[in-house]
C-alpha cells in the first residue's frame, strides 16, 4: 500500500513540477551529486549490509621523496595488484578520465604544486614509475580536485588549563564511507622533510597525522558557497604541513599559500600547547580561530564555518553539523577538568551522548576515532574494536580487520527542524520568501519578510536547545497585508510557543474586476473605500516539530474584528473573538534533498457579535487538505515548497470549495 500511494503521488508530482525539477528527483545518486554507475558500484553495496567488514593496512617508507613514492607503490601493489585499474575505473565513472584534459590539467597542477611543495612532485613521479602509468595521469590522480565529495568529521582541542593531566588533548572522528576510503596508516621519513605518521587520502595525501616535531593536523569538510577548479583537495595541504611545519604558526602559513578547491576546516596543534582551527574557502583568505582566545579552553570544529569572516560562505550545511557541535560543547563545556577518557568516550558513543555516526549508506559513518597528545608525539587511533598508538618515527607493520554495525541514522541528520539552517544564537537573522497562490481563476503573488534576534537560554549552542526568538514580520499579497511583532520561546528542543504581541491584518476591497484601487489610496474621497478590514490582535502558537518531518500546530489568535463601511454616514460593527487554526503536516523523506507529504489545516472563527455567542460552523470555518512537495535545499539556503490542496469553506451555513496550488520559494541570510 505504501508503494502504491508513493507511485500515485510521484506521478502527480511529475505533472505539476517544472522540467528542471523533475530531473532532481530521479535517483538518490544524482541527489548525492554522484554519477549513477559510480553510486551503484561503490555506495549501493554497503547500503543494506547488516555488518560491514573492512581492513586497515600499515606500512613504513624511508629515503628520498622519489624512493618513498616507489616504496608506497610497491606496498599498494603487494596487497592489491589491480589497484591502479580500479583507480582508473573510478576516474572514468566520475567522468574525469580524458587524455587531453588530463594532459592540460597535469601541466597546470605541476606548475602550481611546484610553488609550495616541489618535493611532492618527485614522490608522484616515483609512484608512477612502479605503477607503470603515464606521469600526467599520476599527477592528475594525486593532485586533483575531489572537492565535491564532502566527508563529515568532528574535531576538538582541550587546552592545558582545562586538561586533567596538564597536557593539551586533541580528539577527532573521521566520518565518511569505507568504500571510498584508503583505510591505510603510513609512516614516512623523507630526506629533507619531517618524519610523520598518518592516515592517508589518495594514498600519497593525508587525512591527518603527527610529525616528529609534535605537530598534529586533521581536517573536516565545510560546504562553501562556491567551488574552485584551480584549488587543491585537502589531502595535499595536510601532507605539506606534516612534511614542512614544526608549529602551529608555520602550519597556518603553509595553508595560507595553498588555494582551496572548496570549503575546509583544519585543526592544528603543536607540542608547545598551541592549537588553532583554520577555515579555508575558495577565493577567500583563511580565517584562524586560536585555542588561546577561547574563554572556556576548548576549540571545536565540525562541518561548517563559525568565524565571522567566513560564516557567510556556508551553503547547504547538514543539520547534524550543528548538532555535533552542540554535543561536544555540552560535554566539554564549563570549568571542570577534562580527562583523556572523557574525550575518548565523547568520540566513541552514539548521539546524543557522543558523536559516533553509523550511517555508512549515506556516506556518513565513523571510520576511525583519534586522540592526539602533541607533547608526547603520540597519535592513538581506534577503529572498530581495534586500537593502536603511533609515533612519528616508529616502524609499523601489520594488518587489522574492522567490523561495524551498519545502522541508518535518524532523519534529523539531514533535515533542519526549522526548514532553514539553524540560526546562530545571540545573532540577528533575515528571511524572505516569494510565493504564488493559485485558486480557481485567481493568481495571487505574495511576499514575506521576517527579521529577528535569537537568544539562547541556559547556554545552549544552537536551535536544538532552549532559546527565545523575537522579531518583526511583514506578509503582503494582492489581497491582504499582515504585519506584527513576534516572540517565540523554545523551552525544549523541537517545541516552540510563538506569541505575536501585535498583529495587524488589512484586506483591501476586492470585486470581480480585481482590486478596488480606491481601497489602497487613503487620500481618495471617503466613499471610495469599500471594504477595509483592520484586525489587530494577539496570537499564541504552540508548535511541536520533529526534524522537519512532523509538525503539529495549534494557533489561537485573539482579534478585535472591525468591519468598516465608509459612507456618507459611518456605521461600525465590532465583533470580538478568537480564531483557532489547528494544523498537521507530515513529511516522508525520499532523500535528504526531497520530501513529500500531506498537510491538513483548519481555521475556525469564534465570535460574539453584539456579545452574543454564535456557533462556529454558522459563522466561519474553512479547511484545506492536500499533498506537499518540499525541496529543503534547492539553492544555497533556499527552500521550494509546493502544496496542492482542496480548500473548503462553510460560512453562514453555505458550503463552498475549490482546488488550489500554493508554490513558494523562501531564502535566508
Amino acid at each position: 500500500m505504501y508503494l502504491n500511494i508513493f507511485k500515485i503521488f510521484f506521478a502527480f508530482s511529475l505533472l505539476i513540477l517544472p522540467v528542471g525539477l523533475k530531473a532532481g528527483i530521479i535517483s538518490e545518486s544524482r541527489m548525492m551529486g554522484l554519477p549513477e554507475e559510480f553510486y551503484r558500484e561503490y555506495v549501493e553495496p554497503i547500503m543494506n549490509a547488516p555488518v560491514l567488514k573492512f581492513h586497515f593496512s600499515e606500512s613504513t617508507h624511508r629515503g628520498s621523496y622519489r624512493d618513498i613514492g616507489r616504496s608506497q607503490a610497491r606496498s599498494i601493489l603487494k596487497r592489491d595488484p589491480v589497484y591502479m585499474e580500479k583507480k582508473i575505473r573510478m576516474l572514468k565513472l566520475l567522468s574525469l578520465h580524458n587524455p587531453q584534459v588530463l594532459k592540460i590539467n597535469a601541466g597546470d597542477i605541476r606548475k602550481r604544486i611546484s610553488a609550495f611543495f616541489p618535493a611532492y612532485l618527485e614522490e608522484v613521479e616515483g609512484f608512477a614509475e612502479v605503477m607503470k602509468i603515464d606521469g600526467d595521469l599520476a599527477m592528475v590522480i594525486y593532485g586533483m580536485n575531489f572537492g565535491s565529495l564532502l566527508p563529515g568529521c568532528s574535531m576538538f582541542a582541550v587546552s592545558r588549563e582545562r586538561s586533567g593531566d596538564g597536557g593539551i588533548i586533541v580528539g577527532r572522528n573521521y566520518d565518511w564511507s569505507p568504500a571510498l576510503s584508503d583505510l591505510s596508516v603510513v609512516s614516512i621519513a623523507p630526506n629533507g622533510g619531517f618524519a610523520s605518521v598518518g592516515l592517508t587520502e589518495l594514498n600519497l595525501g593525508r587525512l591527518e597525522g603527527i610529525n616528529e616535531k609534535g605537530l598534529y593536523i586533521c581536517m573536516a569538510g565545510s560546504p562553501a558557497w562556491k567551488k574552485d577548479g584551480h584549488g587543491f583537495f585537502f589531502a595535499l595541504p595536510v601532507r605539506a604541513v606534516l612534511d614542512r611545519a614544526s608549529d602551529v604558526n608555520e602550519a597556518v602559513g603553509i595553508i595560507r599559500q595553498i588555494p582551496s578547491s572548496d570549503g575546509r576546516n583544519y585543526l592544528i596543534a603543536d607540542s608547545s600547547g598551541n592549537a588553532a582551527v583554520v577555515e579555508a574557502a575558495p577565493g577567500r583568505d583563511i580565517s584562524v580561530r586560536r585555542l588561546s582566545d577561547s574563554p572556556d579552553g576548548i576549540l571545536i570544529a565540525t562541518n561548517h564555518f563559525q568565524s565571522a569572516e567566513l560564516k557567510g560562505c556556508n551553503s547547504s550545511v547538514l543539520p547534524n553539523s550543528y548538532e555535533r557541535l552542540r554535543i561536544i560543547r555540552k560535554r566539554l563545556g564549563g570549568n571542570g577538568k577534562i580527562l583523556e577518557s572523557d574525550a575518548d568516550g565523547l568520540l566513541r558513543k552514539d548521539g546524543p551522548e557522543g558523536v559516533f555516526w553509523k550511517n555508512y549508506g549515506m556516506l556518513f559513518g565513523t571510520i576511525h576515532s583519534s586522540i592526539c597528545r602533541p607533547e608526547s608525539g603520540k597519535l592513538r587511533v581506534k577503529a572498530g574494536g581495534n586500537e593502536k598508538t603511533y609515533a612519528a618515527k616508529a616502524d609499523i607493520d601489520g594488518y587489522r580487520e574492522v567490523e561495524y554495525e551498519n545502522r541508518e541514522a535518524n532523519v534529523l541528520d539531514y533535515i533542519s527542524t526549522s526548514g532553514f539552517n539553524p540560526v546562530d544564537l545571540d545573532s540577528f537573522y533575515f528571511r524572505a520568501g516569494l510565493g504564488f497562490f493559485y485558486s480557481g481563476q485567481i493568481i495571487n503573488p505574495g511576499a514575506v519578510i521576517d527579521t529577528g534576534y535569537k537568544k539562547g537560554i541556559g547556554g545552549s549552542e544552537k536551535i536544538y536547545g532552549s532559546n527565545i526568538d523575537f522579531g518583526m514580520f511583514i506578509n503582503a499579497s494582492v489581497s491582504f497585508l499582515r504585519s506584527g511583532v513576534k516572540v517565540s520561546i523554545n523551552p525544549f528542543p523541537l517545541v516552540s510557543i510563538e506569541a505575536s504581541s501585535f498583529y495587524c491584518q488589512i484586506y483591501p476591497g476586492i470585486n470581480r474586476s480585481g482590486v478596488d484601487d480606491g481601497s489602497l489610496r487613503i487620500l481618495r474621497k471617503i466613499n471610495g473605500l469599500k471594504n477595509v478590514y483592520g484586525t489587530p490582535g494577539i496570537s499564541i502558537n504552540p508548535v511541536l516539530k520533529f526534524g522537519g518531518i512532523l509538525t503539529f500546530e495549534n494557533k489561537i489568535t485573539f482579534y478585535d474584528f472591525q468591519k468598516r463601511y465608509y459612507e456618507y454616514e459611518s456605521n461600525l460593527l465590532v465583533r470580538k473573538g478568537p480564531v483557532w487554526s489547528p494544523s498537521i503536516e507530515v513529511f516522508i523523506p525520499y532523500s535528504r534533498y526531497f520530501l513529500w507529504g500531506f498537510r491538513i489545516q483548519s481555521n475556525v472563527e469564534l465570535s460574539a457579535g453584539d456579545y452574543r455567542y454564535s456557533p462556529p460552523l454558522n459563522n466561519r470555518w474553512n479547511m484545506n487538505v492536500g499533498p506537499v512537495l518540499a525541496f529543503p535545499k534547492i539553492f544555497y539556503d533556499s527552500i521550494l515548497y509546493i502544496n496542492a490542496a482542496y480548500w473548503t469553506r462553510l460560512s453562514e451555513g453555505t458550503m463552498s470549495g475549490r482546488f488550489m496550488i500554493l508554490a513558494a520559494v523562501r531564502c535566508q541570510i
